[in-house]
This record gives C-alpha cells, structure tokens and sequence, in this order.
C-alpha cells in the first residue's frame, strides 16, 4: 500500500511539473492584445507594431486601446519603427538635452535621446521636451512625417503637416482636431500607415532607405505559402519558425494559407508572427509638390491631381 501511494504521489507529481517544463506550442491569435476586440479596426495595425516589436501595450497582452500616451512612450514608438533601436540602446548612459530631463522617466531617455538626435521630435518653444504630456495627432503626424522623410511642409504648424499626411493617406480617414490627444488605437493605426510610406528620397533617419522605398519594404517577407508545419511555416523556399502568438489576417486558420501569397513579418527574435494575404497596397511613384505653400500636386501611378 505504501508502494502504491507512494507511485501516485509521484505521478501526480509529474503532471503538476510538466506544462511548465515542456515549450509552448505556435497558437494562432484573433488579436494580440486580449483587451482588444478581434474585430476593432485597429486591430491588425496593433498586431504589425506588437510583431515588430515597436508598441507592446501595458504587458500582460493588455494595450489600452482608447487610452493615450505620452510624449516620451510616442518618441519609442517612433524611434523603433524607424529601425533605430540599436541607436537608442546606445545612448543609455547619455544625457538628455532638455531642461526638463529630469521628468523623463529613466526606461525613457535613451529614446528620447534618439528620437531627438534624429530628428523626429523637437521641443516646445521654451525648450522644454514636455515629456509626461499626452501626444497630440498633429504632434504624432508630425513625428511620422519626420521619420519617414516627409519633414518639410509649409507653415503655418499643424496645418501644414495635417495637409501632407493626408496626401500621403498616413491619417487613415481619421478626422481629428490636431490639439486632441491621440488614442492608442488612432496611433497604431496612422503608425502602421507611416510604416508603409515611401520615401521620397535618402534622409538621416533611416539612411537605409532609398528614395521609394518604404520601412515596411525593408522588412516585409512576400511570397507564396508552400508548406505549413506544426511549428513552421514555408514561404516560397525558406522556412520560418512560428512565434508563440501569431496574428493572421485574411483567413481563418492558418492552413487557409497553403498556395496563398502573403506579405509576413518577423520578431526580433527571428519568428513568424503576423501573415496576412498580400494586399500590395503599399504605395509607391508618389511625386509631390507644393504650390503658394498651400495647394499640393500628388502624382501616383501616371495621374496627377491639385489638392486644396
């Protein structure tokens, strides 16, 4: 009887221990954010961001969607969507170049520093980087134009950028006064646009670029589906290993896949973890000018148009 107990004790021993020393398996999420409904229409620009490691939400897969965030969280979120997160790592032990820096919470400086440094973000008039105020739109837009070398606009500021990202279709259809705090939903949403706006030539923020190139042409993987493994996934000839969390778009199970071009996207850590069907809707040959500093000529695809 001992015997017995005793081998049940430890079978039950077994089964207490063994989900936490077996790897958990690849599982296909409906959202990446579990406060964050499956149908929300940001939902598939936060799944890009959270993938690409530029906005990871509160922890605990929670985001906020209608919360907002501040000056410094709206500079990391700049600065790593442009590819300068190595910069940033950089300048841990750097000061920080405004006379308010001692309100920048310490997680923050480094990319405000980078943001800074970059170009991206710039102070208020009297200097100061304001770092716990909530980012407005016209300030978010105005950092993504930078970013992705669309910086100059005329004045007055914000009309001007407002005016520009809209040509550019960085808004997103958002109708938005610009003083009004974005939320986060409006910010994944105008960041995922920004994320696939061509340049229109080489600038410092991200020198890798060339003119027409987008950020998301840097980084996307498009081909077609091959082969689906339990833990993998094979796009044209190379095998990608899937992350934990893998947010799909355009079907509803990742076997709907198979024979399907896509567009994907790594982590940092080298897995799969957004696939989505390939939309090609980046776009590109866009030419632009401006006229008396108000009117913008936007040329796409050979057709060229006067926007007011």
């Amino acid at each position: 009887m001992k015997i017995l107990v005793s081998t049940i004790s430890f079978v039950f021993l077994l089964l207490l221990i063994a989900p936490a020393s077996v790897q958990a398996s690849p599982g296909v999420v409906d959202s990446p954010f579990v406060d964050l409904d499956p149908d929300h229409e940001a939902v598939e620009a936060f799944a890009l961001l959270f993938t690409l490691d530029v906005f990871q939400g509160y922890g605990g897969f929670r985001v906020g969607p209608e919360d907002t965030l501040t000056r410094t969280e709206f500079a990391k979120v700049a600065v790593a969507l442009s590819g300068n997160t190595r910069l940033a790592e950089s300048l841990i032990d750097e000061p920080v170049r405004f006379p308010d820096a001692y309100e920048i919470p310490r997680w923050g400086r480094h990319w405000v520093n980078a943001a800074h440094g970059l170009g991206i973000v710039e102070g208020r008039q009297d200097g100061r980087f304001d770092p716990n105020a909530a980012v407005s739109y016209a300030e978010a837009l105005t950092m993504l134009l930078r970013l992705t070398g669309h910086g100059r606009f005329p004045e007055p500021w914000p009309e001007g950028a407002l005016i520009k990202a809209d040509a550019l279709a960085i808004t997103s259809d958002l109708e938005i006064a610009a003083s009004t705090p974005i939320t986060r939903a409006q910010m994944a949403r105008v960041t995922a646009a920004a994320f696939a706006t061509p340049a229109p030539e080489a600038h410092n923020t991200s020198p890798s670029l060339k003119a027409g190139e987008s950020l998301m042409d840097q980084s996307v993987i498009r081909g077609q589906v091959t082969a689906i493994g339990p833990d993998d996934l094979k796009i044209n000839d190379r095998t990608y290993p899937l992350a934990d969390r893998l947010s799909i778009f355009g079907s509803h199970t990742l076997e709907d896949f198979k024979e399907t071009h896509v567009e994907a996207f790594l982590n940092p850590k080298g897995r799969l973890g957004f696939l989505r069907e390939d939309r090609t809707y980046h776009r590109r040959d866009i030419f632009i000018e401006w006229v008396d500093d108000r009117l913008l000529k936007l040329e796409q695809d050979g057709l060229r148009q006067t926007v007011d």
